[in-house]
């Protein structure tokens, strides 16, 4: 992947990026500092090509926008108005494209299909001129372009840890005077993150809440999202304030049991995982797996929830692949044993197989 910068000769020659000659940062390092730079597509030796464009081109993928290997990602910066400055100072239509969808997603709503045209004229206007908040007002006026889902709600982010999310939800529970904490289900109570998403969901609409932005914040510990987005993950359209579930998964999901958590569907995508890795997979079986995971990536949500984490200091909780800092984390134990021993059983398996098949 990288120039191996250590090594000499013909050895130079296989990686695929080079240090730019901007850094980006600095780390430190077993007690020194080193700067982090920014890297740069490298070309072959021999034919000349850029090596990344020359690989996506064989793999017949769309390649790298080098343009913006070393800029800032809409989707890392605030969603406030020193995000938007970051993401105008780029001058870039695409970036300010990303940053105006992304603040859209968190409106609780999407772009409509075909519609991509009006999202990169909005950026154009942006990319130059205004404001955050005029950007988040043209959004609020709901231009037709966009598509406002009615079953939006005030949910907990799984992108954050679980010990702030318990935080957030005690503060609000403190608070409330249209429901009681005490009256959780029992299906929301046994997580944090469905718990959350009972408690929020209640007292954004028990404030009258109209700017999500603002109101559906809690502490960092909530997000505005789409029925599309939250109905895909495990049980949390049961407890959400008249929740919904995602409009695709309306005939093979089913109500889910007080402690049920679907590992089975994450561990089933995790054998798919392994063996396609090893190219033992069926085609019909990695098409699948691959849908599966490319809707959810266009949604901004897994199909399966987050997977399930354990922490030193707390209940086990089930956490996105954000690793939050401050806790020693480890992966269940099941599921770490079943990553270890599925490829060996299936290296014996065809390596039987193919014993057969020679008369061995």
């Amino acid at each position: 992947y990288q120039v191996a910068y250590w090594k000499a000769g013909s050895e130079r020659e296989f990686g695929m990026f080079a240090f730019g000659s901007s850094s980006l940062t600095s780390m430190e390092y077993f007690g020194k500092t080193f700067d982090v730079y920014c890297l740069e597509p490298q070309p072959d030796g021999a034919s000349g090509m850029v090596m990344p464009s020359a690989l996506s081109t064989a793999y017949g993928g769309t390649g790298v926008n080098y343009s913006a290997l070393c800029l800032r990602s809409p989707e890392a910066v605030a969603l406030d108005a020193s995000g938007f400055s970051e993401i105008a100072a780029q001058h870039s239509v695409p970036q300010m494209a990303g940053f105006v969808e992304r603040l859209i997603h968190r409106m609780g709503a999407t772009v409509s299909p075909g519609a991509e045209g009006s999202l990169h004229s909005l950026a154009q206007v942006f990319v130059d001129n205004g404001s955050f908040e005029d950007l988040a007002s043209e959004v609020a006026s709901r231009p037709s372009w966009i598509d406002f889902d009615a079953h939006a709600n005030c949910v907990a982010d799984r992108g954050v840890p679980p010990s702030t999310v318990q935080q957030a939800v005690d503060q609000v529970c403190s608070q409330a005077t249209s429901f009681s904490c005490e009256d959780i289900p029992e299906q929301c109570a046994g997580n944090i993150y469905r718990s959350a998403d009972y408690v929020f969901s209640r007292y954004y609409k028990e404030m009258g809440a109209t700017k999500p932005l603002v109101d559906c914040s809690f502490q960092g510990a909530a997000v505005y999202a789409s029925s599309e987005v939250y109905g895909r993950w495990t049980g949390s359209w049961q407890c959400v304030d008249e929740g919904v579930m995602a409009p695709d998964t309306q005939e093979s999901r089913t109500t889910l049991g007080p402690s049920t958590e679907q590992a089975t569907t994450g561990a089933a995508t995790a054998i798919v995982m392994s063996t396609t890795s090893l190219g033992f997979a069926s085609s019909s079986t990695a098409a699948s797996t691959a849908t599966m995971n490319s809707s959810a990536l266009s949604t901004g949500a897994s199909t399966t929830d987050e997977p399930t984490w354990h922490f030193s200091t707390m209940q086990p909780g089930r956490h996105s692949d954000m690793k939050p800092g401050g806790h020693f984390l480890e992966r269940s134990a099941s599921r770490s044993m079943a990553l270890l021993w599925l490829p060996l059983a299936v290296m014996l398996s065809h390596t039987l197989l193919l014993a057969t098949e020679l008369g061995m």
